[in-house]
């Protein structure tokens, strides 16, 4: 039918055709099958046992079984009335009266099960029940909304409390800059800032040292390493300048100040560096070190000349990025990025869940709407199944009738044989199947009969049943249109409710452990130790 099918959808006459191509037909079958083909006919032409019932295939069987045409003309046994031979051929035509009736029950039991398994597709099918069925699903699914969101709304509010408190505790605006989420733009900036200056740094560095590129790459490295920490040092140091920080503006500047003093010794080190290896002084980094410390301006004089004044601008520039990009993504003021961050998380996971189920309730309602349109065909559908399924029920009927006759068949044949070696008794001694045996064979063939007729009925009422007009289908979706919507705002008001929810529930928490705290204090009797939790 080409409508898509949820497992959870609720409705499942859209699967009808693959369940229906999945049945086996009926077919009538014997009870027992004559033997046939080239090497059983050759064995009856070449044995030299008698076959006298070989004109039933049920007693034929039998006399294969209990040897009883061998043990009656070549042994001599005793096939009479009461004797063993006779009692065993009358069970095993019991066992086949039993084993008939089995095979026709077994038979109408599954066919039983289609027409039932019909009988639900058509209620499925009806507006009605569409309709009812929708409303369950999307309750259930506002339930299940409920138990998603729940522990998701509580790590929301907590995030959101912790939040508040901070921004109140340092009078911070809510408006403030609170950094980025990392991203792979500022790795591939910061990236490729620092390959330029390693590069640069590399070839700039190799003819002042003795070991060639290899002791520039080594000065390349160290000196980007040294980039990036003097970088967040003048960030960190810009953060704690808000005069609300903790430990005041002083912290903030003294680290400003720190940053701006390894910076001059981090360049002045790397011109007289330079200067010494050019020199061809074998140790330039000991001799830099010495002339910086007996002269701390000495490193000043030796970026006079315009490559090291250039180089040592590029430098600057590369520290002065790195603060930049860190006070970027950072944020302004010192933990507020990962409180934001906290509730930005927490926030996003709650929407991407309740856009998850709201998402699933939409998909639910789509497929409901969709099997609604195609109700009315189904229903038509439906009756063709139904009637191959009445001929499979009748055709079962009919085989049982046979195998029935076939088994009196095989009776006679025994009673006949009987006859013929010896017996002159009363005739209807020697009768077979015995009385309980024809009394149990033609009930079960009447129940069998009976149940086809009630079977035919409930058939016929199937396929009598009103079809679904345009009409009920057209109001049935306007209905379907007005349930979705209202449980759509039913979901928005349960997203709420549990917000409100997750907050009582905080608070509780929270009263709960300051009443504990109080409660403790208390018993040592030092009030002034209860201080305000940090949250």
């Amino acid at each position: 039918m080409g409508i898509r099918k949820r497992p959870d959808s609720g409705q499942y006459f859209i699967e009808a055709p693959k369940a229906r191509s999945s049945r086996q037909r009926y077919e009538k079958t014997p009870l027992v099958a004559a033997r046939a083909g080239i090497l059983w006919f050759l064995k009856g032409i070449f044995s030299r046992n008698p076959r006298p019932f070989v004109a039933s295939a049920i007693a034929d069987k039998i006399d294969n079984g209990l040897n009883i045409s061998r043990q009656v003309l070549k042994s001599g046994a005793i096939l009479t009335p009461g004797s063993r031979l006779f009692e065993s051929v009358a069970d095993q035509l019991r066992q086949h009266a039993v084993e008939a009736y089995r095979v026709a029950d077994n038979a109408l039991d599954q066919i039983d099960d289609n027409l039932k398994q019909e009988a639900a597709w058509l209620d499925e099918a009806k507006p009605d029940e569409i309709l009812s069925t929708l409303e369950t699903k999307l309750e259930d699914r506002r339930v299940k909304l409920h138990t998603d969101l729940l522990s998701l709304a509580s790590e929301l509010v907590k995030s959101r409390v912790k939040l508040e408190e901070f921004l109140h505790r340092y009078k911070i605006p809510e408006d403030y800059h609170w950094g980025k989420r990392l991203d792979l733009a500022v790795f591939g900036q910061i990236g490729v800032l620092l390959l330029i200056e390693f590069l640069m740094n590399a070839v700039f560095q190799a003819d002042t040292q003795q070991t060639g590129l290899i002791g520039g790459v080594l000065i390349a490295s160290l000196t980007s390493l040294a980039t990036i920490i003097l970088g967040m040092l003048f960030g960190i140091g810009f953060q704690r300048t808000n005069k609300i920080a903790q430990g005041g503006v002083l912290v903030g500047l003294g680290l400003i100040a720190l940053a701006f003093v390894l910076s001059f010794i981090f360049v002045s080190s790397l011109s007289l560096v330079r200067i010494a290896g050019e020199s061809g002084d074998l140790h330039p980094l000991e001799t830099a070190r010495a002339e910086l410390m007996g002269d701390p301006f000495a490193g000043v004089r030796a970026m006079l000349d315009l490559p090291a004044f250039a180089y040592t601008l590029c430098i600057c520039s590369l520290i002065s990025a790195v603060a930049r990009k860190y006070l970027q993504y950072g944020g302004a003021f010192p933990g507020g990025r990962k409180r934001m961050l906290d509730f930005l998380d927490a926030e996003d996971s709650f929407e991407d869940q309740y856009s998850v189920d709201l998402d699933d309730a939409k998909e639910i309602a789509q497929t409901h709407a969709e099997m609604l349109e195609e109700a009315p065909r189904f229903i038509v559908a439906c009756k063709v199944p139904i009637q191959t399924l009445v001929a499979d029920h009748e055709n079962v009927v009919e085989q049982h009738s046979h195998d029935i006759d076939d088994i009196h068949g095989a009776a006679r044949l025994f009673t006949a044989f009987i006859r013929e070696n010896g017996f002159d008794g009363d005739v209807a001694d020697a009768a077979l199947p015995p009385a309980e045996v024809k009394g149990s064979m033609q009930g079960h063939l009447d129940k069998l009969s009976q149940r086809h007729r009630l079977f035919v009925e409930n058939a016929n009422n199937l396929c009598e049943r009103e079809d679904v007009s345009q009409s009920s289908v057209v109001a049935a979706r306007e209905r379907l249109n007005d349930l979705v919507e209202a449980k759509l705002a039913e979901y928005a008001l349960e997203r709420e409710r549990i917000v409100e929810q997750a907050l009582k529930s905080y608070q509780r928490s929270r009263n709960w452990r300051n009443d504990i705290m109080a409660a403790a204090a208390r018993d040592k009797g030092d009030i002034a130790t209860l201080r305000p939790e940090k949250i």
